[in-house]
């Protein structure tokens, strides 16, 4: 709604509430229909969006007769973004949604299509050529067809091809890309395991005071957190090993 406030309104202060928000909404929308114009709002990554802003995009999708609405809302987002508006609190604003929409995941063949695309949007004409025939089966395979995982794991095994000098990227490459997207997912989640747990022992700390056993506690909290962020443990070990030379 202050998104709304400042790009239709031009004003940085919200309104003294949403009723008075909705009042004044509603008259610039029925000013714009009066003029010919439609008016489009468009959320995109909508799986993110919380359970009560989603009553307020339904709060706005209200506005009109029943025929004809002012305001034309599309949620756009990830397969998760079903699973949200499936849960029973969802249902007023499942009761809103005229039209549905799924993209399914891409096919081999549009994969390669796709990849060939992308390439060509960048300069590169021939750019199926870079991806031999076996790596664009495997960027399939790992990718499930899902362009944003395409595009991740392509992305990533350009990179390693450039690295190495490569003129061709191969099924090697885009499988050793999968694996390095799981790692640091795997590892991502376990440093914010880690570090909610630290978050959590400084709020004791600071209700309670430190102990000399708290203390003990949190430095092997700060350490463990430490060997899971490989940017902090790394040149602690390579520090080591030429002490130890």
């Amino acid at each position: 709604l202050e998104y709304l406030t400042l790009a239709v309104f031009n004003e940085k202060q919200p309104f003294e509430s949403k009723a008075r928000f909705l009042m004044a909404f509603e008259a610039f929308l029925r000013e714009t229909e009066r003029q010919g114009r439609n008016f489009l709002l468009i959320v995109d990554e909508a799986q993110n969006v919380s359970y009560r802003m989603l009553e307020d995009i339904r709060l706005l999708s209200n506005m009109g007769s029943d025929d004809q609405g002012l305001v034309s809302i599309f949620l756009v987002g990830q397969p998760e973004l079903n699973l949200k508006l499936n849960q029973p609190r969802c249902r007023p604003v499942q009761q809103r949604i005229s039209m549905r929409y799924h993209i399914e995941p891409l096919s081999r063949e549009e994969t390669r299509k796709y990849v060939a695309e992308r390439l060509r949007t960048a300069g590169k004409n021939n750019g199926a050529d870079i991806f031999t025939h076996r790596a664009l089966i495997a960027l399939h395979k790992y990718s499930h067809g899902y362009p944003r995982m395409i595009n991740v794991l392509a992305d990533n095994a350009l990179l390693l091809g450039y690295a190495g000098e490569k003129s061709r990227i191969t099924p090697a490459m885009v499988k050793a890309s999968f694996k390095d997207t799981l790692t640091r997912g795997r590892r991502r989640r376990s440093l914010w395991k880690y570090a909610a747990a630290f978050a959590a022992l400084l709020l004791l700390a600071g209700a309670f005071g430190i102990t000399r056993t708290g203390q003990d506690v949190i430095d092997r909290a700060v350490h463990k957190i430490m060997t899971l962020n490989p940017r902090s443990s790394e040149p602690a070990r390579q520090d080591t090993t030429k002490s130890e030379k």
